[in-house]
């Protein structure tokens, strides 16, 4: 991340509007949002004064399995706005810096 875009806020403002893991195999072959990404990567945009967006709002396609939560870089199940595990890291981090 340093290379890519870390050290640039060094020097220029960066604001991240587009960031996420989705389609990540897990055990038994589901698809998840990993939590910890999330963690870790709005720790380093905090570190580095890097401004940020949540992304998406948006269903890639319904969730029916309840052990497949994220399809696309996905913060939401379904439209109703039920969070998947980096849907809750996001939203607490947006409580936290209103």
């Amino acid at each position: 991340w340093d290379t890519a875009f870390g050290n640039a806020a060094t020097r220029y403002p960066v604001i991240a509007t587009e960031f996420g893991q989705a389609n990540i195999a897990q055990p038994g072959g589901t698809q998840g949002c990993d939590a910890g990404y999330y963690t870790n990567l709005l720790d380093y945009f905090n570190q580095r004064g890097i401004s940020w967006t949540a992304w998406a709002w948006h269903v890639e396609r319904q969730i029916t399995d309840p052990n497949q939560t994220c399809g696309f870089p996905q913060v939401i199940t379904n439209y109703a706005g039920t969070t998947n595990s980096a849907g809750n890291v996001v939203r607490q981090r947006m409580a936290d810096n209103p």
